[in-house]
């Protein structure tokens, strides 16, 4: 019997973003050793955050726990998402850390996934800095037609295709993203660690229609 497009589609995405997380665990969110590359990912994510929060709502952030298998990125974007979720006057109510063992693809594991947000209210803003959720067609049907909280995310490595941002979008599983520049993932390593946050990424709008390589 032949797979549906359902599942196909599904399939793809867990494999795009498998291989999304498999880049972040190597490389982190941004090239080594500019800590000010991370600190933008950090105040971008806040500010998209913030865009979505519902007034008096949750604000909680998916993150790698870093104490076993340290990642100075991941912990400077963190700090730099909450000094400006703080500035825009929001508070990081909850850290969510996820052990993530670095031979595999991390990621928020998807039962968790689905749980966090079968659980939010109407409002809350679920930001995860381990990718967007890759649920698979049986845990979306558990989920209510509009899923109730806003799921903001990095998604950087070769996950942005416009086709993958744009279904989650659709399913209301992503309202925004950074993203890299599809001609900044081309680009030798050397040349990337020369880069700035505004030259390696861009923001992908879920309830927009994105532009060259689903950049705004």
């Amino acid at each position: 019997m032949k797979d549906s497009p359902a599942v196909a589609a599904a399939a793809g995405l867990v494999l795009l973003g498998s291989l999304a997380a498999l880049a972040w665990t190597f490389v982190g969110p941004g090239p080594a050793g500019d800590p000010r590359v991370q600190e933008e990912i950090g105040r971008t994510l806040a500010r998209e955050a913030v865009k979505h929060l519902g007034a008096g709502r949750r604000l909680t952030v998916l993150t790698r726990d870093t104490t076993a298998f340290p990642q100075p990125a991941a912990d400077q974007v963190l700090a730099a998402f909450t000094r400006e979720a703080a500035r825009s006057g929001a508070t990081v109510a909850a850290v969510q850390r996820f052990e993530v063992d670095p031979l595999r693809p991390a990621q928020v594991p998807p039962g968790d996934f689905l749980e966090l947000i079968r659980r939010s209210a109407a409002g809350d803003v679920l930001v995860s800095l381990l990718g967007p959720p890759l649920l698979g067609d049986d845990q979306r049907a558990q989920l209510p037609a509009t899923p109730p909280c806003r799921i903001v995310a990095v998604c950087a490595g070769p996950f942005p295709d416009a086709a993958g941002l744009r279904q989650l979008a659709a399913q209301g599983l992503l309202q925004a993203a950074v993203v890299d520049r599809p001609q900044s993932r081309t680009a030798p390593p050397r040349s990337r660690s020369d880069r700035t946050f505004e030259q390696l990424y861009t923001v992908f709008e879920g309830g927009g229609t994105p532009g060259p390589g689903v950049s705004r």
